[in-house]
C-alpha cells in the first residue's frame, strides 16, 4: 500500500532494476551470519522446508548449507525473475512474486529477514505478520529490531512488534530474542509453534 509517497512494490522494483542490492544487511559478513543462523535453526529443529518472505536479491540464500525445500517470495517481480535466471529450474527451490499463488503455501519454517522495518503502512505490516505466522507449521525466524523509533526514512519505520505477535499469535512461543538492551539493533527472534514442540 502507498503511504506518504512510498509504495513498497514500486520502491523495490526500481531499486533492483537500478542494479542495487537488498542492502548492507544482505551483503558480506552480514549475509554469512544470517545464513549460518538459518542453517542452525534448520538443523537444530529438524526442519525440511522454508518459506522466505522478502528474499530480495537472494544473497543470503546463496550461503545456506542445509538442503531444504525452499520457496522465496518478494514484492519485486524483477528480483524473482533474476533469481529464477540465476538458479534455474531446481526441484527443491521455487520463486514467486508476492501477489502470486506461492504466497498461499506453508512450510516448516517461515523467514522474515530485515523486512519488518520496511513496512511503513500499518495494513502492510499487519498483512506481513499474518502471512509469516500463517505460513509456518513449526518455526518462525525473524531478523528485525524491536523498538518504537518511528519513521526515519521514506522506506523505514521502526516499531515495537513483539507485543503484537504475543497478542495475535498466542500459539507461537518465543524461543530466542535479542538482549533487551540492544532492542534498537536488528537481532534474531525465533518463535516455535507450541503444539509442534
Amino acid at each position: 500500500m502507498k503511504t506518504a509517497n512510498y509504495d513498497p512494490a514500486t520502491y523495490w522494483e526500481r531499486r533492483y532494476q537500478d542494479g542495487r542490492t537488498s542492502g548492507a544487511g544482505s551483503e558480506g559478513d552480514a549475509a554469512l551470519a544470517k545464513a549460518k543462523m538459518i542453517d542452525e535453526v534448520i538443523t537444530g529443529y529438524g526442519l525440511t522446508s522454508v518459506i522466505d518472505w522478502g528474499v530480495g536479491d537472494g544473497v543470503v540464500l546463496g550461503h545456506l548449507k542445509t538442503k531444504v525445500r525452499y520457496l522465496g517470495l518478494d514484492v519485486a517481480p524483477v528480483a524473482i525473475e533474476r533469481l529464477r535466471a540465476k538458479y534455474g529450474p531446481r526441484s527443491r527451490t521455487r520463486w514467486f512474486a508476492l501477489a502470486s499463488e506461492g504466497a498461499h503455501e506453508v512450510r516448516d519454517l517461515a523467514l522474515s529477514l530485515d523486512v519488518m522495518f520496511h513496512l511503513v503502512d500499518e495494513a502492510d505490516y499487519q498483512l506481513h505478520l499474518a502471512q509469516v505466522f500463517g505460513s509456518a507449521t513449526k518455526a518462525v525466524l525473524i531478523h528485525a529490531n524491536d523498538h518504537d523509533g518511528g519513521r526515519t526514512a521514506r522506506h523505514v519505520l521502526w516499531r515495537k512488534w513483539t507485543p503484537d505477535v504475543a497478542r495475535i499469535f498466542p500459539e507461537w512461543a518465543p524461543a530466542l530474542a535479542p538482549d533487551p538492551e540492544d532492542r534498537e539493533v536488528p537481532g534474531w527472534h525465533l518463535y516455535l509453534r507450541t503444539e509442534a514442540l
